[in-house]
This record gives structure tokens, sequence and C-alpha cells, in this order.
């Protein structure tokens, strides 16, 4: 999961898993299908990152086979594919 150090952070105050998960959100990639939880932090990141893309003619393949980006601009292929 993309965000386990900041959730952890969260957790070693005491807070409960409930108060954690609030700033945090689960999201499913729609490519590869796997589920991954983020924090603000990296929503601002992906957010900025987006706004890059759509900026740029450069081709970007995401070999993650996973994670919390995915955009339309975004190729999608295994490691071993590329």
């Amino acid at each position: 999961m993309e965000s386990m150090d900041w959730y952890n952070k969260l957790k070693a105050t005491g807070a409960s898993e409930e108060l954690v998960m609030k700033a945090h959100k689960t999201i499913e990639h729609p490519v590869w299908k796997t589920k991954y939880i983020s924090d603000p932090l990296f929503d601002i990141y992906r957010k900025g990152f987006y706004k890059w893309l759509e900026s740029t003619n450069v081709k970007v393949i995401n070999a993650t086979q996973g994670g919390t980006v995915f955009h339309d601009k975004l190729e999608y292929k295994s490691l071993s594919e590329i």
C-alpha cells in the first residue's frame, strides 16, 4: 500500500482504526483491478502528476501493475512486456 508509512505513524499516536481510515481512501485501479490505500499527501502528488500528463506529449508507461495512479494518457504494461 502506498501510504503504509503514514498509516503506521497515525496508528502509533494511538488513533483508532476508524480515525486513521478517515484520513485515507481506498482506490481500485481500473486496469489492474488492485486496491490500495492513499493518503491526502499522495492525493496532492497524483493531481499534480495528472496536470503534468495533460500538458505534455511524453509517453509514460505504468509498469507497476497496481497503485493509485491511472489516467487516459498513461499506457499500462507489465515490466516483462517492456
